[in-house]
């Protein structure tokens, strides 16, 4: 056991220098939230980049996960507008909000090119990392890190990496667009001809008979030769009862366009 604080933190500190542990700091650093330290380590330490991108990618899953569940929480305790899928995903790669604070991809990726000193700019890695997640990566700080004596054909796989990753949003926005028209010429179909149900609704399309007995439910007097509506319900009154029978001030026509006439 060690008896005084100090003695711990020396204990702490031996148990740090040793190279047998750099991993086992590395984890415990980013459970707790200093992914920049726990990268470090990664990087000009144990000089696994493969690690440090695991690293990365495991921080990010967390984050998603402690967001889907205050997303959840968020819908089951009140109620608010929900943005369509395409919507959340366009704001969330071209916000400028987003552009402007550095994603943990970014935190790497200035630990290769913008080391703290004495380390040297490493590009093997930086650029594989580039050329594989770079569309996750926010442009403009992404491209103020980049050195102007960089040749642009080394970024080709980065700038083809954003192209596809934008060209796939617009896709998906057509797809998106293409099912809501589908959808929209449903509805309209089911409005204009019905639901093809069996004493279902038979919508504008539908027929109805007015036998001479026929009275109007509104004011119970008979239809006759008179000027007539048919409500959703296939209720038939007559015209100028139309707005008591919707409980509407505006005209009939206008509250129950599903009406059909006769003189």
């Amino acid at each position: 056991m060690v008896g005084a604080p100090s003695q711990f933190a020396e204990k702490f500190a031996e148990l740090a220098a040793d190279s047998y542990f750099f991993e086992a700091q590395a984890v415990v650093l980013s459970n707790m939230g200093q992914h920049k330290q726990a990268l470090e380590i990664y990087v000009f330490k144990i000089k696994d980049y493969n690690k440090a991108e695991e690293c990365v990618q495991s921080c990010l899953l967390r984050s998603l996960a402690n967001v889907s569940r205050y997303c959840n929480h968020i819908h089951l305790t009140q109620d608010s507008a929900v943005a369509s899928p395409i919507q959340s995903r366009r704001a969330s790669i071209t916000s400028d909000t987003e552009d402007a604070t550095p994603s943990i991809y970014h935190t790497l990726l200035s630990l290769y090119l913008t080391p703290p000193q004495p380390h040297q700019p490493n590009w093997a890695p930086a650029l594989d990392l580039l050329s594989k997640h770079g569309s996750r990566l926010p442009a403009s700080s992404t491209l103020n890190l980049i050195p102007a004596t960089l040749p642009v054909a080394e970024l080709e796989s980065y700038f083809r990496g954003r192209i596809r990753a934008a060209n796939s949003i617009v896709n998906e926005a057509k797809v998106v667009s293409g099912l809501r028209k589908s959808e929209v010429v449903s509805a309209q179909a089911a409005l204009l001809l019905g639901d093809g149900i069996p004493d279902g609704n038979g919508g504008r399309n539908r027929r109805v008979i007015v036998s001479e007995d026929r009275v109007c439910g509104v004011c119970h007097k008979r239809l006759g030769g008179s000027v007539i509506a048919v409500l959703p319900d296939n209720g038939v009154v007559h015209y100028g009862c139309v707005n008591r029978a919707s409980g509407r001030s505006t005209g009939g026509m206008e509250s129950l366009r599903v009406a059909q006439w006769r003189v």
